[in-house]
């Protein structure tokens, strides 16, 4: 909880017993103004609760984005183990050659039109 979270609270609740005191007493000036001081408590600890979900989405990004590229870069070394372990050593040259061939054959074909 941040502190506009707090004050708009305390506002809130003061608007609340300054409008109970308006009225026992029949103040309908006291009435109006504790609901403007609660309707200012609420806006103010909205904006306290709206700025704390930005805070937080704010520091989880980044450890969002950190855990997505150790994900990646752990499922790339798993696929190169598995064409190491499917093709052998050679494995990844294969793969490059054949990127390299599928690459060829598409710079043809672009060439023959």
């Amino acid at each position: 909880m941040n502190e506009d979270q707090i004050i708009g609270e305390g506002r809130n609740l003061l608007g609340k017993g300054e409008r109970a005191i308006g009225e026992v007493v029949g103040s309908e000036r006291l009435e109006a103004d504790g609901l403007l001081e609660q309707a200012k408590g609420a806006v103010q600890h909205g904006y306290g609760r709206a700025k704390e979900a930005v805070t937080d989405l704010v520091e989880e990004v980044p450890k969002a984005l950190s855990h997505g590229a150790e994900r990646a870069r752990d499922i790339g070394h798993r696929g190169e183990e598995a064409i190491v372990r499917r093709l052998g050593d050679n494995g990844p040259i294969y793969v490059l050659a054949g990127a390299v061939a599928v690459l060829a054959l598409g710079v043809f074909a672009l060439a023959r039109r």
